[in-house]
């Protein structure tokens, strides 16, 4: 008695695997300075110097201000240096 061997193909199914991803940010530090003067706002910086003051007048400059610098972002914020443009004045 002979037997008929039938040859069976295999075939591969390959389904692909789909992963969530996570949340991906920029992870950064951002630098916020606000104006602790009340005018002309927190935004905004005004600074004045009167070159001849008039001694008949109380005159009153605006030459010197507080900032209050803050870390909006979601790294350590790192100064390192600062450099003015008028180190004189």
């Amino acid at each position: 008695m002979t037997q008929n061997v039938v040859p069976v193909r295999t075939r591969r199914v390959v389904c692909p695997v789909v992963e969530a991803m996570e949340d991906r940010r920029l992870l950064s530090a951002t630098i916020g300075v606000q104006n602790l003067d009340s005018v002309p706002g927190s935004t905004n910086v005004v600074f004045n110097r009167i070159q001849i003051p008039n001694p008949a007048v109380n005159d009153i400059v605006h030459d010197t201000n507080t900032l209050q610098i803050s870390n909006t972002g979601n790294q350590p914020l790192v100064l390192s240096s600062l450099t003015l443009s008028d180190a004189t004045n």
